[in-house]
């Protein structure tokens, strides 16, 4: 019998990893394994958890965090009132050169390819923050967001704010997570 050629996709990969595991287990006794035996097998090969990213995306996310809570803190709700035009310059500079960071790391994470949904929604964190930078889904605006409706006027711009929305959504980041909608 011809075996399948399969992609080495990750959920392939995964799927050849717990067979050869079962294989191993079948074989190494002469009595037929218990299904708790196989189950535990395959619990040890399989990832239960749909958010877990690939080793160059969980430290990208980690410096992405980094970033994105710095900048919110930062610069996220500026106060002009009483500034002088210098001081409101040096602060406009000061955030271009920090988004000038973040920008770095975005072309960093586009640059590595996808391999798990976590890797995806790290795609989608930063895709959001490239259209709508104050927004960060994991932040205390987030809510409003979802609620109000991303503003902007252009199909195609309502289209990605409704895809990174479902996917925020579904995957339960931040405060997408905290309410359902019916």
């Amino acid at each position: 019998m011809a075996q399948a050629n399969h992609a080495s996709t990750p959920q392939n990969l995964t799927v050849q990893q717990a067979a050869v595991a079962i294989v191993r287990l079948i074989n190494s006794t002469p009595r037929t394994p218990w299904p708790s035996e196989i189950e535990a097998m395959v619990a040890r090969v399989v990832s239960s958890d749909p958010a877990a990213m690939s080793p160059a995306h969980a430290e990208h996310y980690q410096e992405w965090r980094r970033l994105i809570d710095h900048h919110m803190r930062v610069f996220g709700d500026p106060d002009e009132d009483g500034k002088t035009m210098a001081e409101i310059d040096a602060e406009q500079a000061r955030m271009s050169a920090h988004m000038q960071i973040i920008d770095a790391l975005k072309a960093r994470i586009f640059a590595v390819p996808a391999r798990t949904w976590g890797d995806v929604m790290l795609y989608a964190r930063a895709c959001c923050w490239e259209y709508w930078a104050a927004i960060d889904p994991e932040g205390p605006d987030a809510r409003r967001w979802l609620d109000d409706g991303p503003q902007c006027d252009h199909d195609d711009a309502i289209a990605l704010a409704k895809l990174l929305e479902a996917i925020f959504s579904v995957a339960g980041i931040g405060r997408f997570g905290e309410a359902s909608h019916g």
